[in-house]
């Protein structure tokens, strides 16, 4: 064989230096040249084959990063049709869920989180937003019983449930789950028709209780469960010439000898073991729910009321009082469900409460003659149909304007039952045409601290943390609160007023965190009080600067800088402001001089986050570091509300055309025009926008409307997030963001939170509801993608 290798090369040394006695033969040296010439043919062989398993090597590597590009593309616009279609889904269920809240508000709430869940959109955003806010929670159609006088409806357990009664059966149907949980009776106890004298049915106020007639001639009435119809306690014998008009919570069974008139009666109590407890005759009874008290409203048409203990042997009188206007024959008392508060109201409408030891706790203005006042069952709220067919909430030891009132149908017999739930804060109400059982949900309205009755004007620092509000009328006093924790910030500051003081549109104004405080007062000028804007340091509990007011004119808008340096004075003749002699001072607090004076002032004024620039709606901007002052980019006849980003690249300016338009924070340039509902058209037509406030992170855009509610842009996306929330129905003094997605609203001495979070809005909605979204539901309104669970 060929040398080749270590040997050829070892050789081929060798011959280069040899001897030449040694040298090879010429037969040696074909040898060797024919092995060289083998080896270097192998080498090159060898190269090429490298070469080409190099390329082969390069080109598989170039079709497999070609055929990666390939897939992450054809997967990236996988996601993106699959984004699309899931963007389109979650469009289309917003927009279901908008169409079905007046007729399946349950259904149309869990849409609305069904289309977030689905894609994060400015309408599904929208549709979360509405859901989390939206007041009716359901909707509830029930069989309707035929018109006789021994049929009807009893709202039980403070609404949470329904019996339907005729004189063959009682169904209990339950109402907490919208009508998805209310499709059937939950129990159905037959046996109504009676041989006794008929009554309609009599149920305990927790709704546990019914007293039934017997079955045969002469039976005694049956105590049952309306859990199960299960029998509940001793049978309760018949009471010759007296009905069962009351049963409490614990079997004590009140009877009276005309329950359905409205004179004087007999009444007789019997306890849960059946033995006789009291007798009497009076006017109008009621039972307490334990059953261990009863009111009566004495022996006379006249009273008085009545309370007696039910204890061991006779019943002991616990207080006896006298109201205004009271006749037995027009009165109606209810204990709270504790019975430790009775309340009535008289033949004019007006409600009174006292509590058990004779103490009165509180009044409410009447209604009407034909108005209808209960007392709640945890005896906190007046509860009132009033003559206009309106429904009014209010706290019995308030004498503040009602937290809650609702309007409905026009007629006055349009609400059937009323009943409002303290412990989940739901007010139900049933109407007899259509025969529904509709559910609100009042949380935002009943929650928090309670509004006073003497409290007026507020403002909320740029930071959302501090609010301010006067109380007190004669002498006013400011308190500062922490919105967050509603303990006082500052001691409270005085406001100087007088009875034969000019009237003060009562404007006030804070800096970032509350250390500054602007606010409308007077000052003694001669021997009379004048007007002026009062500065003040509140922490230092000090006032810092103090500006006179013209005399003849008001001030109509105060301004202050987010540092608390400047504030902008705005004012015209108290008689008939018209623009022409408007004036807008802007101040300097710390030097106490004049910056500048804008006349023919006619607008409001906002200071740029940075406390360096001042812009007016009536188009002027200060620079207040020089002086300087220009005119602004947008139109000075339509601007009536400004707000600067936190950023302070933005400038918001809300118009009276119910469009908001984003301009640079110089207001030299509009960057964008955004709707609203209030626009020519929409939904909120005509209604009033104004005061305007970022997110801090520049993400959300609110402004009030109309006084009550609160309107959202999406400022990326340039869209309205829907219609108006209504948050208590009051009206919002001041608000401002903490944060990106909490809302801080100040509403008198009410603090009030919008927490905008997408998880807590989750949360808010599957509390509302009740219950979850249900594949059937989800298939009809959600057919484009598989059922997923939401709460």
């Amino acid at each position: 064989d060929l040398l080749h290798g270590t040997t050829l090369r070892t050789s081929l040394d060798w011959l280069a230096t040899a001897p030449f006695p040694l040298r090879p033969s010429p037969l040696e040296l074909r040898f060797l040249t024919a092995s060289r010439t083998a080896a270097t043919r192998a080498a090159r062989r060898r190269r090429q084959l490298l070469t080409g398993l190099a390329v082969l090597t390069v080109l598989a590597l170039l079709a497999g990063t070609f055929a990666w590009f390939q897939r992450e593309e054809s997967r990236r616009r996988g996601e993106e049709a699959d984004l699309r279609r899931a963007q389109a889904t979650a469009r289309s269920v917003a927009q279901a869920a908008d169409s079905l809240r007046g007729t399946a508000p349950d259904t149309a709430l869990l849409l609305g989180l069904a289309s977030w869940r689905i894609a994060h959109t400015a309408e599904s955003r929208a549709a979360l937003n509405t859901a989390a806010t939206q007041r009716e929670t359901s909707v509830i159609t029930l069989p309707v019983p035929a018109n006789a006088p021994e049929n009807g409806t009893v709202l039980l357990d403070r609404g949470r449930s329904m019996m339907i009664y005729t004189t063959e059966r009682a169904t209990f149907w339950d109402l907490t789950k919208g009508q998805k949980g209310a499709d059937k009776p939950r129990l159905t106890l037959p046996g109504l028709a009676s041989v006794t004298p008929y009554t309609p049915p009599v149920v305990s106020q927790d709704g546990r209780l019914l007293v039934l007639p017997g079955r045969t001639k002469g039976a005694p009435y049956r105590l049952v469960s309306t859990r199960d119809g299960s029998p509940v306690g001793k049978p309760v014998p018949l009471q010759p010439g007296f009905v069962p008009a009351q049963v409490s919570n614990e079997g004590h069974v009140l009877f009276d000898d005309d329950v359905n008139g409205l004179g004087s009666r007999r009444h007789r109590l019997l306890s849960p073991s059946r033995a006789t407890t009291a007798e009497w005759t009076g006017g109008v009874a009621t039972l307490s729910p334990r059953g261990t008290h009863y009111a009566s409203c004495g022996e006379s048409a006249e009273g008085p009321l009545e309370v007696w203990s039910i204890g061991p042997g006779a019943p002991r009188r616990v207080f006896d009082t006298e109201a205004p206007g009271v006749t037995c024959g027009s009165v109606f008392l209810d204990f709270g469900a504790d019975g430790d508060r009775i309340g009535m109201r008289t033949e004019y409408g007006t409600a009174h409460a006292w509590s058990l030891d004779g103490r009165p706790v509180g009044d409410a203005p009447g209604g009407g003659a034909e108005s209808r006042t209960t007392l709640t069952e945890d005896g906190a709220y007046f509860l009132t149909v009033t003559e206009e067919n309106a429904v009014e909430v209010r706290r019995v030891d308030s004498t503040a304007e009602p937290l809650f009132r609702f309007s409905g149908r026009s007629s006055k017999e349009g609400y059937e039952h009323v009943a409002l739930d303290t412990r989940t804060n739901t007010l139900t109400y049933a109407t007899e045409a259509p025969h529904q059982v509709h559910r609100l949900d009042l949380t935002a309205v009943l929650s928090g601290h309670e509004q006073d009755h003497d409290v007026t004007g507020g403002a909320v620092s740029p930071d959302g943390r501090v609010g301010v509000f006067r109380k007190g009328e004669e002498q006013p006093v400011q308190h500062l609160v922490d919105l967050r924790t509603g303990k006082e910030t500052a001691a409270p500051v005085p406001q100087r007023m007088a009875g034969d003081a000019p009237s003060v549109n009562r404007f006030s104004a804070l800096s970032t965190g509350g250390r500054v405080l602007a606010f409308t007062d007077h000052r003694p000028r001669g021997d009379e009080l004048g007007l002026a804007v009062s500065v003040w340091d509140t922490r230092a509990h000090k006032e810092l600067f103090r500006a006179s007011v013209p005399e003849g004119k008001e001030v109509f808008h105060l301004a202050l800088s987010p540092d608390g340096r400047h504030v902008a004075v705005s004012y015209d003749f108290r008689a008939e402001p018209s623009g022409e002699g408007g004036t807008t001072d802007v101040w300097d607090v710390r030097t106490r001089r004049r910056v500048h004076t804008f006349e023919k002032a006619t607008g409001r004024s906002a200071f740029s986050a940075d406390s360096r620039r001042l812009v007016t709606t009536d188009g002027d901007v200060l620079e207040l570091s020089d002086g300087a002052v220009r005119r602004a980019g947008f139109s000075a006849d339509t601007g009536i509300g400004l707000a600067f980003s936190a950023d302070g690249k933005t400038l918001a300016v809300v118009t009276d055309t119910g469009w908001t338009e984003l301009w640079d924070s110089a207001a030299r340039r509009r960057l964008v025009r955004m709707p609203s509902p209030t626009v020519r058209g929409g939904t909120h037509a005509g209604e009033f926008l104004e005061a305007p406030v970022f997110s801090h992170d520049g993400a959300l855009l609110a402004a009030v409307v109309d006084d009550d509610s609160v309107q959202l842009w999406d400022v990326e996306a340039h869209l309205a997030l829907g219609d108006p929330l209504e948050l208590t129905g009051r009206e919002i003094d001041a608000m401002a963001f903490d944060g990106a997605d909490v809302l801080r609203v100040l509403t008198g001495s009410r603090r009030e939170t919008l927490d905008l979070t997408p998880g807590r809005l989750a949360a808010t909605v599957c509390r509302k509801a009740g219950r979850d979204i249900t594949p059937q539901e989800w298939d009809t309104y959600v057919p484009d993608a598989p059922y997923r669970p939401l709460c």
